[in-house]
């Protein structure tokens, strides 16, 4: 390996709308304008946003986000199970606040 070369730990994490495939068109173009809408109020895409940080592929039903800080990938991790808890109660959880 090069001497140049630096390695690094990164955490990934993926999330997927399970049944999507089994949806209604219609009902599909509202689980994906649902989850945009919750992703955006969130802070940290907020700020990946205004840093210029953000790499927004179409991609279906899913998304992917990646950190190679721990700590970063910990929050991460507690930001994915916030939209999803948004998601599956079809509104923002009652006096919580985005991570």
């Amino acid at each position: 390996m090069p001497a140049d070369v630096a390695l690094e730990v990164a955490h990934v994490l993926f999330m997927d709308v399970v049944g999507y495939s089994k949806l209604l068109i219609n009902d599909r173009t509202e689980v994906l304008d649902q989850l945009k809408r919750v992703v955006r109020q969130t802070r940290s895409f907020q700020e990946a946003e205004t840093a210029g940080k953000l790499i927004r592929l179409a991609t279906g039903d899913g998304m992917t986000g990646w950190h190679t800080a721990i700590v970063r990938g910990l929050i991460l991790l507690r930001l994915f199970a916030w939209i999803a808890t948004c998601l599956l109660m079809s509104t923002r959880p009652p006096g919580t606040e985005s991570p």
